[in-house]
């Protein structure tokens, strides 16, 4: 529980360093729905696609050339993925809040359902919808480094 409230502190601290050090004023707005935002909260949420982005990339390679069977009989591997899962529904959630269309827009929501799914569930998900993710993901984070 302190761990919690330490980890939100220290996120907190980052975030009102990140608002004294940048100046947004003058800057082009990113396209991705942050007119009126702070320079912490747009800081903030480029740092959580950056996050999602490095988990979703390593369950890709951790996956790569694997089946349904190697996954349902590797603990480690299930392990892994479900690891880098709740990273990225970490990140998807934060997103949400500050940016609520842009969430809407990754599909934040389904990532963040996977924590009670079953391993046949995740492994779908790994199949058949990580990789848009992961598009939807990198093309936010161009308008992102492009705004």
């Amino acid at each position: 529980m302190d761990e919690d409230w330490d980890a939100r502190e220290l996120r907190g601290e980052r975030d009102r360093q990140v608002a004294e050090e940048v100046d947004l004023s003058d800057a082009p707005q990113p396209k991705m729905g942050f007119e009126g935002k702070t320079a912490a909260v747009q800081a903030s949420v480029g740092e959580d696609l950056w996050e999602v982005h490095s988990a979703g990339g390593k369950i890709g390679e951790f996956t790569a050339g694997r089946g349904w069977e190697d996954f349902a009989e590797s603990e480690m591997l299930r392990a892994v993925v479900r690891s880098m899962l709740e990273v990225m529904a970490g990140g998807l959630g934060r997103v949400m809040v500050a940016a609520p269309e842009l969430g809407a827009r990754l599909g934040g929501d389904v990532v963040m359902g996977l924590g009670a799914a079953g391993d046949k569930e995740v492994w779908r998900f790994v199949r058949d919808g990580l990789g848009e993710l992961m598009v939807r993901v990198r093309t936010e984070l161009e308008a992102w480094h492009e705004g």
